[in-house]
């Protein structure tokens, strides 16, 4: 999600109608989606009251604190500090 450049001192909000199209039914079974990720998606979306999100900010902090808590980014920043290639392995495999 990309914040869009608002120039100037203007009042954006999310409108109702964005984050009722948020909670359509788009999973296409394509193979690069995942159908848990997008079940898990769909209910976080589901549970956002229509009042309590009514800005980009308020939908990204949302959506960071649900899904990229600090511990997990620390688990991920550990997994890339300790990267290791084994000898055997190409670049791609390890």
């Amino acid at each position: 999600m990309v914040k869009p450049e608002i120039r100037g001192n203007v009042n954006f909000e999310i409108k109702i109608q964005f984050m009722q199209e948020l909670k359509e039914d788009t999973f296409s079974g394509n193979k690069n989606e995942d159908i848990h990720d997008h079940i898990a998606a769909k209910r976080w979306v589901d549970r956002l009251s229509p009042d309590t999100i009514n800005s980009w900010d308020l939908l990204k902090k949302a959506f960071l604190e649900r899904y990229c808590p600090p511990s997990k980014t620390v688990k991920q920043l550990e997994d890339i500090h300790n990267f290791k290639q084994e000898g055997d392995e190409s670049l791609y495999q390890a």
